[in-house]
């Protein structure tokens, strides 16, 4: 897989930096792996590492002799912040778990509006103005993502966020 990759690579490299990569590939997998809880993570890891190498290498920035220390700290602290990410990510999903209630909410339908719009008062702007004009201004995603001049993703992440501050703000005064 390594060796399709570099030899693929549309960086012009040198043929020694290239050789010795392919050389040291399985101590470096091995040695990720030691890093890294999931097989292709390390796979992956080791792959994004070998080109950051490959262009330090061909740059100048990197000497043949000092190959083996600059990948070996650059694989360990890529794979430090990679752990760190999964860590986040992880611990963001099961706080989200933990606040869910599959429970519906019994409000008559104009009790739960204007109940809504009070609580909404409460969202950071940010959240509240994604909200209303998903709700109220009946837009898309992409549409909304281009009157605010953000992201689709942050349009989206915003609107469930203000959703769910709102449901759980709405559980607590039942």
């Amino acid at each position: 897989m390594l060796k399709r990759l570099i030899g693929n690579s549309e960086i012009k490299l040198e043929q020694e930096c290239r050789e010795w990569i392919l050389t040291h590939a399985a101590q470096l997998l091995s040695y990720v792996r030691l890093q890294m809880d999931n097989k292709g993570d390390a796979e992956m890891l080791l792959t994004d590492v070998s080109r950051k190498v490959m262009r330090a290498y061909s740059a100048g920035h990197v000497s043949k002799e000092g190959l083996l220390p600059y990948t070996l700290i650059s694989l360990r602290n890529t794979a430090i912040d990679e752990k760190m990410k999964i860590s986040k990510r992880t611990k963001a999903e099961k706080q989200y778990e933990e606040s869910r209630c599959d429970e519906p909410l019994n409000f008559e339908p104009e009790d739960a509006h204007v109940q809504a719009t009070m609580l909404m008062q409460h969202l950071p702007n940010n959240l509240a103005e994604v909200v209303r004009l998903k709700i109220w201004g009946e837009l898309t995603y992409a549409q909304i993502a281009e009157q605010l001049d953000i992201t689709e993703a942050a349009v989206r992440f915003r609107y469930h966020k203000g959703i769910e501050q709102i449901r759980l703000q709405m559980m607590k005064q039942i």
